[in-house]
Order: structure tokens, then C-alpha cells, then sequence
């Protein structure tokens, strides 16, 4: 039985449930737009590194959209495990918008974290986006 937790409360899910949910968040930013906070999940094969995968997903979302800009990316550790992150921007309509993505490594799936923001990130959505990122804490894979 899985046991599902989430602010509300919780469920008890049936053996063999695969998490495939999505959170989003809005994070309020004093005196500049909020950040939104996007955790996600996806299946991976353990055996193709981490960063093969960041980078092939990252590689993905530029063919999906011309407009998609990979400004840099980096091997992290989060939480102790195996983690990329990237700086990213695509076009929505007639704005930009910036982001920052989190690969963490989790065994058989990936936890994607993706903070996005109007424009470019100003310092004060940097910090918050820092101190998110930080915050992370993880349970064991299964």
C-alpha cells in the first residue's frame, strides 16, 4: 500500500501505483512577480546517466519550441543525490520567460523541479529560488 501524503491530507493507494503527479506552486517574491514552482516526475532507465538524460530532455524542449534557449547547465548535488541544473528561457507570446531546472536523481524516476518567472529572474527571485532549491529533502528511492 502506498500511502500518498500531500497538504491536505492524504490517500492509500493499491500496490504498483506509479506517482505521476504534478504540483505547481506560486511563490510570492516582495516587490517583484512571484516565481511558479513546477515539481514533476518521470520515468527513466537507471542505466543512461543523469546527466545523459538532462541533457537529451533539455535537447527535447528545443525541438519541441524554437523559441527554447539553454543558457548553461551544470552537474549539483541535491540532498546528496545526483542532480543537474539549468538555466532556461523560451518566448510565450510577447514576453520571455526564465527559468532554472532541477534534475534530481531518483532511482527509477527523475524529480524535475522547474522554477519559472516573467522576464528574467531578478536577484531577489534568485535568493527565493536558492533557498526553494535548498530546502530540498528527500525520502529513499524505492
Amino acid at each position: 500500500m502506498l500511502k500518498y501524503l500531500f497538504h491536505e491530507g492524504s490517500i492509500d493507494l493499491p500496490e504498483g501505483t506509479r506517482d505521476d503527479s504534478v504540483q505547481i506552486f506560486t511563490i510570492p517574491v516582495p516587490d517583484v512577480l512571484p516565481l511558479s514552482l513546477t515539481i514533476r516526475r518521470q520515468v527513466r532507465l537507471p542505466e543512461i546517466a543523469l546527466a545523459d538524460w538532462a541533457s537529451a530532455d533539455l535537447t527535447e524542449r528545443g525541438r519541441r519550441d524554437s523559441t527554447f534557449a539553454l543558457h548553461w547547465r551544470r552537474a549539483h548535488s541535491f540532498s546528496g543525490r545526483s542532480s543537474v541544473i539549468a538555466a532556461t528561457s523560451y518566448d510565450r507570446g510577447n514576453e520571455t520567460v526564465g527559468q532554472r531546472i532541477v534534475y534530481v536523481d531518483n532511482g527509477r524516476t527523475c524529480i524535475i523541479l522547474t522554477i519559472s518567472v516573467p522576464g528574467e529572474f531578478q536577484s531577489t527571485q534568485l535568493n527565493m529560488t536558492n533557498s526553494v532549491f535548498g530546502s530540498l529533502r528527500l525520502t529513499d528511492p524505492e
